[in-house]
């Protein structure tokens, strides 16, 4: 991927970036508030809908769940580990693996997994410019909003970059596949050494071409091509989070549904 943003003309495209954001904040405060293993089997599925419905091509997901998986399963592993609770359903000798362990676990990686395809969900579908335009009008100073642009849309770009370094050296007898541990670490510094003069190197043409731009001039007033705006449509949206997210808060706190990492109702 050059960039994270994939191009369409899909509903949530076209929803306002503020919108997204705000889907983006309530999902993960939702995710970190709820524990049963259910409720994030059915919002993993759910964000694959949107993934779909977006447009996203199935690649994308499995991009995202390759980069995940393998952490959240350690992490789920090790929370079923060393934090056991409730009866032991497997034992080896001091190790416990218990019902409580083995849903907690499932929770902390299956967490993990639908932060993840929320946040990209939202930098898949938006495009760079829309995202520092949006944290603009929420009220972030211009040049935090354009850091955090740019490092979106730089973060790719380096790690294609250290792809391309890594094949030149492989075209010049770097042998990657017969050195482990430390024999890797050492192959992989003269690839990590020349990707750190390129990002020099591209960070001060960044300058140079900022500066060319007035950027950080007293007295200059940012002016952009394309403005965001809200629509009647994105209002609804924005109206329908709220609902969403103060329903499942109030399912929450008032009856405990999705407290408990065993039983979905109290």
């Amino acid at each position: 991927m050059v960039e994270f943003y994939q191009p369409g003309e899909s509903w949530v495209h076209r929803a306002d970036p503020r919108v997204k954001l705000a889907f983006v904040a309530s999902s993960i405060l939702l995710l970190f508030l709820l524990q049963h293993p259910l409720i994030f089997v059915s919002a993993v599925l759910g964000l694959i809908g949107l993934y779909r419905s977006a447009g996203l091509p199935a690649s994308r997901i499995w991009r995202v769940g390759r980069a995940v998986l393998p952490v959240g399963f350690l992490l789920a592993v090790l929370r079923a580990i060393l934090y056991p609770a409730g009866t032991a359903l497997i034992a080896f000798g001091p190790v416990q693996i218990t019902g409580g362990g083995l849903a907690q676990g499932a929770t902390l990686g299956l967490r993990l997994l639908g932060m993840a395809l929320i946040i990209f969900l939202w930098l898949f579908t938006t495009e760079s410019q829309s995202i520092v335009r949006g944290v603009v009008k929420l009220g972030v100073p211009y040049p935090w909003g354009l850091a955090i642009g740019l490092a979106l849309r730089f973060i790719p770009t380096i790690r294609e970059s250290y792809d391309t370094i890594v094949q030149a050296q492989r075209a010049r007898g770097l042998d990657l596949d017969r050195t482990r541990g430390l024999g890797r670490v050492r192959a992989l510094l003269p690839g990590l050494i020349a990707l750190m003069v390129s990002s020099l190197r591209a960070s001060e043409n960044l300058a140079r071409a900022l500066e060319a731009r007035a950027f950080g001039a007293p007295g200059v007033r940012r002016s952009t091509l394309v403005d965001i705006a809200f629509r009647p449509v994105d209002w609804l949206f924005l109206l329908l989070i709220g609902l969403g997210a103060a329903a499942i808060l109030l399912f929450y706190l008032r009856f405990g549904i999705g407290a408990d990492p065993i039983r979905l109702f109290p």
